[in-house]
């Protein structure tokens, strides 16, 4: 599969490259990288499309905040948060320039039932790159996602921003997750740092 099958097209009035397989469906922008729509069993009678998508449309570009004019579905931040005052020369905008920097394609391709789109940015406030692959398998209702950094120096939090459609209807959505290990033991001890004062 030739990488003009991965042509920009404007999805939700963004710049947008799309991956589809015979079941999931998905768009991700050009700027920031977040990835929605994402259409699940695609293929079926009832697709589920969980992810949220900005209601502002063709008025993004009024919006000053950079990680809101894109704003949709699920995105890499780094760092997952921002400071507003320069720390150890580093000042980042909420959710970093891998949310709201420009991505380019590195490569797509389809390898059998595989097909992945690969995308990188360079950052500048803390130099480095970061490379992003979604892969879909036929048959799979899955998003595989993988984010390599590379040339960065220095603590960084990371993470994913899912930004999900809940419907108002109660019981209409459940969520699951593994345990928690870390992320439960920090929670915890924040909560019982707040209670106890």
């Amino acid at each position: 599969m030739s990488e003009k099958a991965f042509a920009i097209k404007t999805v939700h009035f963004q710049p947008s490259w799309t991956l589809r397989s015979c079941t999931v469906e998905l768009a991700v922008t050009q700027i920031g990288g977040h990835m929605a729509p994402v259409q699940f069993y695609r293929n079926t009678a009832a697709p589920i499309q969980p992810y949220y998508i900005n209601p502002w449309g063709g008025k993004w570009r009024q919006i000053s905040d950079p990680v809101v004019r894109p704003l949709r579905g699920d995105f890499f931040c780094m760092p997952f948060g921002d400071n507003m005052d320069e720390y150890r020369g580093e000042q980042h905008v909420c959710h970093g320039e891998s949310a709201t920097a420009r991505w380019r394609l590195a490569s797509a391709q389809r390898c059998g039932r595989v097909v992945s789109l690969t995308l990188k940015v360079r950052t500048k406030v803390r130099p480095g790159t970061i490379t992003k692959t979604l892969s879909l398998i036929d048959g799979h209702n899955v998003v595989y996602c993988r984010h390599l950094l590379e040339g960065y120096r220095g603590a960084m939090p990371l993470g994913h921003h899912a930004t999900l459609a809940v419907p108002e209807t109660p019981g209409a959505m459940r969520l699951s997750s593994s345990s928690y290990r870390f992320g439960s033991y920090v929670f915890e001890h924040i909560t019982s740092i707040m209670w106890s004062k």
